[in-house]
């Protein structure tokens, strides 16, 4: 069985047309949604780790697969991240992941780092979502310049209100913010916060062209995952970057999966978690993996826990709790208050205990 993972780190399901964006145009994750499966309610289980480990890796090799990882550091590495092909920038990893799926025969996991910021997005993607620039402004490195030939959903947490340029009034012109500050923002500063968020859909869009750039020609014996390791706050609740609290932006992923025997259009409303991709990948070449096989039929499961060294959280089919190690539980009711405004611990205090009592026992993925 081949097998790719994909994984564009820092992406945020909601800025993609298959979890019901309807800014910015994503054709290339459209035609993944449309061909395959989407798991609509995957969380990263422990943000700021990579997806895979070398332990996971080395037991597939003692079994006799073949793997090839190649990454992106451009950005830089995830701590603990397995040993892996580096490369410094976009382009090259494209180059060479393209050269390496004509030969694929195993595993092959591809790493981009281009969503995280500072962001270099080319002129053309940048025009399609703020007022072009003015001629001779540079925006991006030329190394990173890409080669000119190159559903709505009813689910409440993936539905993705238009948003935008539009908010502000006309005569007030956003420009890209390409180096956003990191850390903590001015929640109300509604002109920073746009920026951000807008030129983070550029990126989006660039990335959307760099995939497909990637996929085209996917031999059909290919089963692809697209995986993100964990997304990426951009303001929403204060804080820019890798980090802040253990919120949807942060901790709601994507993951889409393509190949033989996968029927197209599917969607899986089940809570699933990254810590079952090893097990999913292990499947695919009949090896035994600690976890669940999210592309065989699911068991029931009533509950994702997600850690950081600084707090925890539980998402339930109906609530989200997350508990800082130093500070008071917060308890949002899902799926209704999708991106966590309205702290409602206060009136659901039973809730509260039960679910801090869940998440004070030993952790379980």
């Amino acid at each position: 069985m081949k097998t790719l993972l994909l994984i564009p780190r820092g992406l945020q399901p909601a800025l993609i047309g298959p979890y019901g964006n309807r800014w910015i145009d994503t054709p290339n994750f459209d035609l993944l949604a449309e061909a395959g499966v989407v798991f609509d309610r995957q969380y990263s289980s422990r943000p700021g780790t990579p997806l895979l480990d070398s332990s996971f890796l080395d037991a597939l090799r003692d079994a006799g697969v073949s793997t090839r990882f190649i990454r992106d550091t451009s950005r830089g590495r995830l701590a603990g991240s397995p040993t892996a092909e580096e490369y410094d920038g976009t382009e090259r990893t494209l180059a060479v992941a393209r050269k390496a799926l004509r030969s694929l025969d195993g595993l092959l996991v591809v790493e981009f780092a281009s969503l995280l910021p500072p962001w270099r997005i080319a002129q053309q993607f940048l025009d399609a979502v703020f007022t072009p620039t003015p001629a001779g402004e540079e925006l991006i490195e030329d190394d990173e310049e890409l080669d000119d030939e190159e559903k709505d959903l009813d689910d409440d947490e993936n539905d993705n209100e238009d948003e935008g340029l539009e908010l502000l009034p006309e005569e007030e012109i956003l420009e890209p913010i390409l180096s956003p500050p990191t850390g903590a923002i001015d929640v109300n500063d509604d002109r920073l916060f746009l920026g951000i968020q807008s030129t983070y859909a550029a990126a989006v869009t660039q990335f959307d062209a760099v995939m497909g750039e990637l996929l085209d020609g996917l031999p059909d014996d290919v089963t692809l995952m697209v995986a993100s390791d964990q997304g990426l706050p951009l303001g929403e609740h204060g804080h820019v970057g890798p980090g802040g609290g253990l919120y949807a932006e942060l901790v709601h992923v994507p993951l889409i999966a393509v190949g033989p025997g996968l029927h197209g259009g599917a969607r899986v409303g089940e809570l699933t978690s990254t810590f079952d991709l090893g097990p999913t990948i292990a499947a695919r070449f009949g090896i035994a993996w600690p976890g669940v096989d999210l592309l065989a039929p699911l068991p029931p499961r009533d509950a994702i826990i997600m850690s950081t060294e600084s707090e925890r959280a539980i998402r339930t089919p109906t609530w989200f709790l997350r508990l800082p190690h130093k500070g008071t539980p917060e308890l949002y009711e899902k799926p209704h208050d999708r991106s966590e405004i309205l702290n409602v611990s206060g009136p659901n205090f039973g809730v509260v205990e039960e679910l801090v009592r869940r998440l004070t026992e030993p952790l379980k993925p």
